[in-house]
């Protein structure tokens, strides 16, 4: 395994904005090849996750599930192999956890990195991820880092709350910075992420 980061440890690996307007193209396109599938989850609904009800941040798993509710990974791919990012995102999450295709990191890292050069900001932290727990190649802490100082660049809650786990921590080759980990957390945690909360509570408590 990579190097440890308790921000994910007994939670959802990503926290992420739902990313409204891809997935409409997945739901539309199955609905006249599927029958509707009970509980299916709208682009606008909310979702409870982590026992919040947010339409704002939703772990990724939730995302790629509901999307699988009216889509299958067959469309899902196709879309993906037509260059559409968020269905790529979509891909390389399935084959992170193995869901309904064979598991394999090297293609979820491919389709991450696609996603990613075509603007999808939010699989920047499913890359640091990946690069972090060395799946699909080596463990590196600090491609990781560079991953996420992406997302975070880019405004993603996600990525701020695990790059301020390096801070936190001093780690990945990151100098450690309490303040600058304390902002970081601290952003995240407005933007309605639990875990960075958590952290918030746990290590920078008055």
């Amino acid at each position: 395994k990579g190097a440890q980061n308790p921000y994910f440890e007994g939670a959802p690996l990503f926290d992420f904005e739902f990313y409204p307007d891809a997935p409409a193209s997945l739901i539309l396109a199955s609905t006249e090849s599927q029958p509707a599938r009970p509980e299916s989850v709208a682009p606008s609904a909310p979702a409870r996750v982590g026992g919040e009800e947010s339409n704002l941040n939703m772990d990724a798993r939730v995302i790629l599930k509901a999307v699988l509710r009216k889509s299958t990974i067959t469309q899902i791919r196709q879309l993906a192999e037509d260059g559409e990012a968020f269905s790529q995102w979509m891909l390389a999450l399935a084959y992170m956890d193995g869901i309904e295709v064979q598991k394999d990191g090297v293609q979820a890292r491919n389709w991450a990195r696609s996603a990613v050069s075509k603007g999808l900001s939010r699989a920047t932290v499913t890359l640091g991820y990946l690069n972090q727990n060395g799946i699909g190649g080596p463990a590196s802490p600090s491609e990781a880092v560079g991953w996420y100082q992406v997302g975070v660049d880019a405004g993603e809650t996600a990525a701020k709350g695990a790059l301020g786990w390096y801070y936190l921590t001093g780690s990945g080759g990151v100098a450690k910075d309490l303040g600058k980990a304390r902002e970081l957390f601290s952003q995240a945690a407005a933007e309605g992420q639990p875990y960075a909360r958590e952290i918030l509570e746990r290590y920078f408590a008055q």
